[in-house]
């Protein structure tokens, strides 16, 4: 394949919200060794390279999260003291499926799980409405964040958010953005996002193996950040595993392809909750209904990707953020 196409594509109604926006792209793990850390800058209107990357780390640290929020908080204190924008896109779930909370919340050992007098199946017990969703508009679906060990990394994450506003007191947030307008100069958003997809916008197909230790996954890093090279202004190295000066760490491909799906959410490029299917909320539990898909968002966490990967004629288009 040729250039990666990375640019979106402007229009009516489209481009950045007003000002510079720095997106911090985050690899979550359950332990901060496995995190990746990466930092980008939209500071215009679309052009042929229109995000550079400044700063791409591996996490340090064991048990707890404090040495990659310092890292984190250092790099906020620089962009935030210029009063720009700064958007975080995490790698992790950053909710929990509402049938699982309506489902457990009075249950007792040996009781079948039950809502309202409905027993609730493993796939409504598990999995959120925007992995319903990813998952009817053919893209896979995620990892179950009831039965997964997808679970650690997003508790972790939570940990880290919290982590980066710690102070005296009560416990403080870092608000999640549902649009690009909810970015404001001086202020932290996050997001959550899945780089499984945004490296499938960049490949233009299902994308290659690269997460194992055999020599075609190696290849296909390699292949992986020559394409996010071509697309965007790298202006740092990157980070390479401990003796392996051949290879890329995948954690960190992970962190700039956060940054990059961040960089579709500021561009107005991103699938929103609003995109559903009627029949998606059918027969889902006494948790969803009469509930729009932007309330179960909130509580559940909502996974955005560009919308270039919605299936041709079939979820509705007819919402952006």
């Amino acid at each position: 394949m040729g250039r990666a196409n990375i640019a979106p594509v402007a229009g009516p109604g489209r481009g950045f919200r007003d000002g510079p926006v720095t997106i911090i792209g985050i690899d979550c793990a359950a332990q901060p060794s496995n995190c990746g850390l990466a930092c980008g800058h939209a500071e215009g209107p679309p052009s042929s390279r229109p995000l550079r990357i400044s700063r791409i780390k591996r996490g340090r640290g064991k048990g707890d999260f404090r040495e990659v929020a310092a890292t984190i908080r250092s790099w906020l204190e620089t962009e935030l003291a210029d009063e720009g924008s700064v958007l975080l896109a995490l790698d992790a779930p950053l909710g929990w499926p509402a049938n699982m909370k309506e489902s457990l919340s009075g249950h007792q050992a040996g009781q079948p799980l039950v809502a309202n007098g409905r027993l609730v199946s493993g796939n409504d017990l598990f999995r959120r409405h925007a992995d319903r969703f990813i998952a009817a508009c053919g893209l896979g679906t995620p990892l179950d964040i009831g039965a997964d060990r997808i679970a650690r990394a997003a508790r972790s994450a939570l940990e880290l958010l919290s982590e980066l506003v710690a102070g005296d007191g009560a416990p403080r947030v870092i608000p999640l953005a549902w649009s690009p307008c909810d970015l404001e100069p001086g202020r932290v958003r996050a997001i959550e996002v899945y780089p499984k997809l945004t490296l499938r916008k960049l490949w233009g197909s299902e994308p290659p193996s690269y997460k194992r230790k055999s020599a075609v996954a190696k290849q296909n890093r390699i292949e992986i950040v020559n394409r996010l090279n071509e697309g965007l202004e790298i202006e740092t190295d990157w980070p390479r595993p401990k003796n392996r000066d051949d290879d890329y760490d995948d954690d960190c491909i992970d962190a700039v392809l956060c940054v990059l799906e961040g960089f579709h959410f500021v561009s107005r490029c991103a699938v929103g909750p609003a995109h559903h299917r009627g029949a998606d909320w059918a027969g889902l539990g006494p948790a969803y209904a009469g509930r729009p898909p932007e309330e179960i968002a909130r509580q559940e966490g909502w996974i955005w990707f560009h919308e270039d990967l919605l299936p041709q004629g079939g979820t509705s288009r007819r919402r952006r953020t």
